[in-house]
């Protein structure tokens, strides 16, 4: 399916955490749709659903969501699947918000590192009278479905508010684009509060004072747990355009052989055009890849549960020696070596020290 120009240099392609989808297939009961099927239909990557660091493209998963959207009549399904998500679909972004001490810290932190959950959205906070609103706005590129990503975040704003209020809570006002729906029924039910139209945003109101609450444990204000909080964000990315194309071949690597051909079309570049692009930034798609690999093994090889042979194949290696020489290339040590020091930081020359004074 062939897509218009969508990123460069200047932007990200824009891209969602896979987790968000997690709960789709519940969504189909009672239809004939298959999410793999519809999955494919619109070319969007088979990548796994269930962990933190698997990004699809957004353009193709919104494309997904407004078919099964059509499919079961559901208009708000994008709300509907953020109260079968809840905030941990935000993974270990969820997490790192969560661990806030205040509303205002927690939502300081969603703001600030938005890029861990998506990219080609922004969310800000403005003030507007005795209350403030919390903004959401989704990149313009994105016309399909966006509706959904919509109601998914701001269905999610307002559980982290809860997070300092109490499950009750409901904003003052909440804003929406586009123009008012007919059933406004599950609207009412989750937020509870009148509703502006056609704005250029999506945002909720709340009283500005509530920034200064403290934030609940998640466990006490919704009886459930998001365990493993850290105080860290991901490091800064000087290129959000290439920190997508890392995100994406990340993800895509377990899914079977990665090419060019793939990452042009999910990038809506042409091949040249993309490795100019890398190429200005002193990069090449081989280097991709190999970061990309490289990044994927250090994460498995911290689990016990994942040999070193499973490592290579989720990488894409059949031969473990090629899987072993490779490593080498990229560490200076061989896989066995490293998973013994037990390294966090993939530099070759601690790497090397670390290793001599182990043997």
């Amino acid at each position: 399916m062939a897509h218009a120009h969508r990123a460069g240099a200047k932007g990200p392609i824009p891209i969602v955490q896979a987790r968000t989808l997690e709960c789709l297939a519940e969504c189909l009961k009672g239809t004939d749709l298959k999410f793999d099927e519809l999955r494919a239909q619109f070319g969007m990557p088979d990548v796994r659903l269930d962990r933190d660091d698997s990004f699809v493209p957004l353009r193709e998963a919104l494309m997904v969501e407004e078919e099964i959207s059509k499919a079961t009549g559901d208009a708000y399904l994008g709300l509907h699947l953020a109260e079968r998500s809840g905030l941990g679909a935000l993974g270990h972004h969820g997490r790192y918000v969560c661990a806030a001490a205040t509303l205002g810290e927690a939502i300081n932190r969603a703001d600030s590192h938005v890029g861990d959950h998506i990219l080609g959205a922004r969310m800000w906070l403005m003030r507007a009278g005795p209350n403030v609103l919390w903004c959401y706005g989704l990149t313009p590129s994105v016309v399909v479905g966006r509706q959904h990503s919509n109601l998914f975040s701001l269905l999610l704003m307002r559980d982290l508010v809860r997070l300092a209020t109490g499950k009750a809570w409901m904003p003052d006002e909440i804003l929406l684009e586009g123009p008012p729906q007919r059933n406004q029924q599950d609207l009412n039910r989750a937020f509870g509060c009148p509703i502006t139209w056609n704005a250029s945003m999506t945002a909720l109101a709340f009283p500005r004072q509530l920034l200064a609450r403290p934030l609940l444990q998640r466990a006490e204000a919704q009886g459930e747990s998001l365990p493993g909080f850290h105080n860290t964000p991901s490091p800064h990315h000087p290129s959000e355009f290439v920190h997508s194309l890392r995100c994406l071949v990340k993800s895509l690597l377990p899914a079977g052989p990665l090419d060019l051909s793939l990452l042009t079309r999910l990038s809506g570049l042409p091949a040249r055009t993309l490795q100019r692009e890398l190429g200005a930034l002193g990069l090449s798609f081989s280097t991709l890849l190999d970061q990309g690999r490289l990044e994927l093994a250090l994460e498995l090889m911290r689990s016990p549960s994942h040999s070193l042979i499973d490592v290579g194949l989720e990488l894409g290696y059949s031969d473990p020696a090629n899987f072993t020489r490779a490593f080498k290339r990229w560490t200076g040590v061989a896989p066995g070596v490293y998973r013994r020091v037990g390294l966090k930081v993939p530099d070759k020359a601690e790497v090397a020290r670390a290793a001599a004074a182990a043997e």
